[in-house]
């Protein structure tokens, strides 16, 4: 609602504007005036005499010859065969962390596992146990 009122205030204002102008006036463009050189506040011989001798040239190093060299640039190497490696199957070198970084960093050492499966090695030797112990019972 408000908007089609702000439209319609500027359409009226803006078109207002438009018909205060009224028609192009067109004049006819006059000739200026002559110009007598006598009476201009400066002296034309001096001018003459400057425009007549040559200019001097200030003293700079003017290139006696051009040199072109052609060549071929090395290879730029950003990465050797290892770091190629490691940048395809590895982390990428100053990224975000990965999960397992994360989870390393929040679970406390307690909580941590075992550098061996201990269910594995009870059951291993459950298993022995019992089989000696049923070998000793025949």
């Amino acid at each position: 609602m408000y908007a089609i009122a702000i439209a319609l205030c500027v359409l009226i204002l803006s078109g207002s504007s438009v018909f205060a102008q009224g028609p192009p006036q067109t004049t006819a463009p006059t000739a200026p005036a002559p110009v007598d050189p006598e009476k201009l506040p400066i002296d034309l011989g001096r001018i003459r005499l400057q425009l007549s001798q040559p200019a001097e040239k200030p003293s700079a190093l003017k290139i006696q010859s051009m040199v072109e060299v052609v060549g071929v640039a090395p290879p730029i190497v950003l990465w050797t065969e290892e770091e190629k490696a490691k940048l395809v199957n590895g982390a990428s070198p100053f990224g975000a962390p990965t999960h397992k970084q994360i989870r390393d960093l929040n679970t406390p050492q307690e909580f941590k596992r075992y550098p061996m499966d201990l269910n594995a090695l009870m059951r291993w030797l459950s298993e022995k146990l019992g089989d000696s112990e049923s070998k000793q019972s025949e």
